[in-house]
């Protein structure tokens, strides 16, 4: 299983390297778009992945109108697995420029990777790409409750995320 995980990993990076030169599609709002990132610390709450009890770490990068008076609505983003906030850059571009503030979640551990806050990489957790293989393949015969249970398990962690950014 851990051959077809790195074969998946390669293959879901293999674009951002074909494709590096590319800019995404102009914008359609009246907004020039600034970005930026942080790497925000949700103290009180361990890393799950982490054998050193260290907090749990979570990059946010944020796309917003540049030079814009007001308030604007927020948007946070959460990514798909294994996914990153790179893939939807376009997305966050085009909703700045039309007034809005996107804070884009990498969740670390479910995302392809991330930097903690010494500069580390961190990669996707191997257990938790066979986890979403397995109860999102067609041929799967776990259990229905199996699934919900392991689902709900990557959603709560989530919504930790989540909480940890919006209570900053």
């Amino acid at each position: 299983m851990t051959i077809c995980s790195l074969l998946f990993v390669f293959a879901a990076l293999t674009p951002a390297f074909v494709f590096s030169n590319y800019n995404g599609l102009p914008t359609t709002g009246e907004y020039t778009v600034k970005e930026t990132s942080a790497i925000l610390v949700n103290e009180g709450f361990p890393d799950p992945f982490e054998t050193d009890g260290s907090n749990r770490e979570v990059p946010v990068h944020f796309y917003y109108p540049e030079n814009a008076e007001g308030e604007f609505p927020l948007i946070v983003f959460s990514h798909g697995a294994f996914g990153y906030y790179q893939s939807n850059v376009s997305t966050y571009m085009e909703l700045a420029s039309n007034g809005y503030v996107v804070a884009a979640l990498d969740h670390p551990h479910h995302s392809m990777f991330t930097k903690d806050t010494s500069g580390k990489t961190i990669i996707v957790d191997n257990a938790f790409i066979s986890d979403v293989m397995k109860v999102s393949s067609e041929t799967n015969d776990i259990p229905e409750e199996e699934i919900n249970t392991t689902v709900n398990e990557w959603l709560s962690l989530r919504a930790v995320d989540e909480t940890g950014f919006l209570n900053k």
